[in-house]
């Protein structure tokens, strides 16, 4: 049984549409490396944010009531300390998260 020309053409052309859907769907759609490194990025960027917020209130604490709260009441003074602490933790993940 000998192959033919029409045989082997469909063969080529079958193969190549089947091989280019795969390369096309592969460059189409995100990758999971691609995805997992984007949530990485917008994690950072939410914790960055975070800091940032929680410094903006630290410096109106200290506008309100002076360097390091020393006019503070004890409830202000223990959210000033709070706030103090979470700065330092997030700065923490942060760092962790970007060398990583």
């Amino acid at each position: 049984m000998i192959l033919s020309f029409k045989s082997i053409a469909a063969v080529f052309i079958f193969s190549g549409t089947i091989g280019g859907g795969a390369f096309f769907i592969d460059d189409r759609f995100a990758l999971d490396a691609d995805l997992i490194q984007i949530g990485e990025r917008l994690e950072a960027k939410i914790v960055s944010d975070d800091v940032r917020r929680i410094q903006d209130r630290v410096w109106a604490f200290d506008d309100r009531f002076g360097k390091s709260c020393t006019e503070c009441d004890i409830v202000t003074k223990s959210e000033y300390r709070r706030m103090l602490q979470d700065i330092r933790e997030l700065t923490a993940k942060l760092i962790s998260m970007r060398s990583e």
